[in-house]
C-alpha cells in the first residue's frame, strides 16, 4: 500500500516536472540534462540486468563461504582462506602438486 503511494507520488512529480515549461538557455540545459539522465538511467538498468546473469550456483556458494568467513576471528579467517586457496590450486593443477612442496 505504501509502495503504491510512493509510486503514485513519484509519477506525479515526474508529470509535474515534464509539464513545467522551460525558457531560453536554461530550457536547453534542462533538456540536455534530461537526456543525459535518461541515458544514465538506461545504462544503470542495463547493468542491473547484466549483473543478475553472472549469479550462478558458484556465485551463491562463494557468497555463503564469504558469510561464514566474516564470522571467524582474523587468524581463523586467514587460515581458512589459505587452505581454500591451496585446495583450489591442487584441484586446478594436480600434476604440479609435487613441485609446490619442493
Amino acid at each position: 500500500m505504501q509502495e503504491e503511494n510512493n509510486n503514485e507520488a513519484l509519477e506525479r512529480d515526474v508529470e509535474d516536472h515534464e509539464a513545467t515549461p522551460s525558457r531560453g538557455a536554461q530550457g536547453a540545459k534542462r533538456k540536455r540534462k534530461g537526456k543525459d539522465a535518461d541515458r544514465t538511467t538506461e545504462q544503470i538498468i542495463e547493468l542491473l540486468k547484466q549483473s543478475g546473469k553472472d549469479e550462478d550456483q558458484e556465485y551463491h556458494f562463494g557468497m555463503a563461504i564469504a558469510d561464514r568467513l566474516r564470522k571467524l576471528s582474523p587468524r581463523s579467517k586467514s587460515l581458512a582462506q589459505m587452505k581454500i586457496q591451496m585446495l583450489l590450486f591442487k584441484l586446478e593443477f594436480p600434476s604440479d602438486d609435487e613441485s609446490v612442496h619442493e
